[in-house]
């Protein structure tokens, strides 16, 4: 297992400091945290939790099935790959929080949670201008791939339909664009993100 820094995105990816993770059978891991959440317009926020199923190669989020509209979550337990709670506090008699928050449902037997899916590395990188981002699919489903810079912003929208199973390459060219860091995103239910650099 390795880690890498996520960057906080302004299009609503998370920022995460992992406090709390509840390993599942063979590869699956669900992890929780304090600061992890996603950014609304009017800087609304919602927590999130966190799910590899790949032992901590890819990670993904999804918002916990809540009517309460919590900011974050510092603790998970789960007892099965598609089950659990995530909670904010924990109250005992010897100390803890002052106040005891509910339980909060993930999942559920028979619940739905979006397909695996891999991102992998781009080819060459760095690259200039032109580069392959190639992932995989493990069921049809909506896809949108986006590329944004380094401080969030939106660059270019790569795809943005409904696509089979099966690998994907998909072209990116930074004609235009400075050289830097930039980042390509791919949303399915669940999102993953890697790291790209354009060099003049």
């Amino acid at each position: 297992m390795s880690w890498s820094t996520l960057l906080e995105y302004s299009a609503g990816n998370p920022v995460v400091y992992v406090l709390s993770y509840s390993i599942v059978g063979e590869g699956t891991i669900w992890g929780s945290s304090y600061e992890a959440f996603i950014r609304y317009p009017g800087n609304k926020r919602r927590g999130v939790i966190f799910r590899t199923t790949n032992a901590g190669f890819n990670w993904g989020y999804q918002l916990p099935d809540t009517s309460f509209g919590w900011t974050h979550f510092k603790f998970c337990q789960f007892a099965g790959p598609k089950i659990g709670w995530a909670y904010v506090g924990v109250h005992t008699l010897t100390g803890g929080d002052t106040v005891t928050y509910p339980l909060t449902s993930v999942g559920s037997q028979g619940s739905e949670i979006p397909p695996d899916f891999r991102l992998y590395q781009n080819y060459p990188n760095p690259f200039n201008p032109t580069t392959i981002i190639e992932y995989e699919l493990q069921s049809p489903n909506k896809v949108m791939l986006k590329v944004c810079d380094s401080g969030g912003r939106e660059v270019r929208i790569l795809v943005n339909s409904r696509q089979h199973s099966g690998k994907h390459k998909v072209e990116f060219n930074g004609r235009g664009l400075s050289s830097g860091v930039y980042f390509y995103i791919l949303y399915l239910g669940e999102v993953q993100s890697r790291k790209m650099v354009l060099l003049r």
